[in-house]
C-alpha cells in the first residue's frame, strides 16, 4: 500500500510540474502574441519593411455581386476594420 502511493505521489508531481510548465509557456505565448498585435508594431512594419505610407487618394469602389462570396464575414471584418484603423485606413 505504501509502495502504491509512493507511486500515486510521484504522478501527481509530475502532473503539477507539467503544469506549472504549461502555464509559464502561455504567460510567455501571450506576451509574444501581444507584442506581435500591438498595432504600432503592425503600422512599423507595414512601413518599414513593406514600403507602405498613408493613402493620399481613396477612392470607393462597387463590388459586383458575383464577388460576394468572397466577402468575408463578420467577426473577419471586424478585425480587418481594427487593424486598418490602426493604421489610419478604412474597410470601405
Amino acid at each position: 500500500l505504501r509502495f502504491r502511493i509512493f507511486q500515486m505521489e510521484s504522478v501527481l508531481s509530475n502532473i503539477n510540474r507539467g503544469i506549472k510548465r504549461s502555464t509559464a509557456e502561455e504567460l510567455e505565448l501571450k506576451q509574444n502574441v501581444s507584442g506581435l498585435t500591438s498595432s504600432l508594431n503592425i503600422y512599423d512594419y507595414c512601413k518599414e519593411k513593406l514600403g507602405m505610407g498613408s493613402a493620399r487618394h481613396v477612392e470607393r469602389i462597387q463590388i459586383p455581386s458575383s464577388y460576394a462570396s468572397n466577402i468575408p464575414s463578420a467577426p473577419e471584418k471586424e478585425w480587418h476594420s481594427k487593424i486598418l484603423s490602426a493604421l489610419g485606413l478604412s474597410l470601405y
